[in-house]
């Protein structure tokens, strides 16, 4: 993102870090009592939040990426 210029980079990461820990909390949960209904409360988030946020707020995205595929591929694979 930052690569792309997007404008709303920490407020993205913002995001993921409060889905992330709503995750971790609904699978430690599922993790101590095997109950289904804590299963599918957290498939559930998991499908909700992914398909929303990908629809909704990553597919803006795109419009940031274009032309820039080089530049974001130098960044990844400076990650490795």
């Amino acid at each position: 993102m930052e690569i792309c210029g997007y404008p709303e980079t920490e407020k993205h990461r913002g995001a993921h870090q409060i889905l992330t820990e709503r995750v971790v909390a609904l699978s430690d949960t599922w993790r101590r009592n095997r109950d289904p209904e804590d299963f599918y409360e957290l498939r559930t988030f998991i499908r909700d939040w992914w398909v929303g946020h990908i629809l909704h707020l990553d597919s803006t995205l795109t419009d940031y990426a274009k032309g820039r595929e080089s530049d974001i591929r130098a960044a990844l694979e400076s990650l490795s």
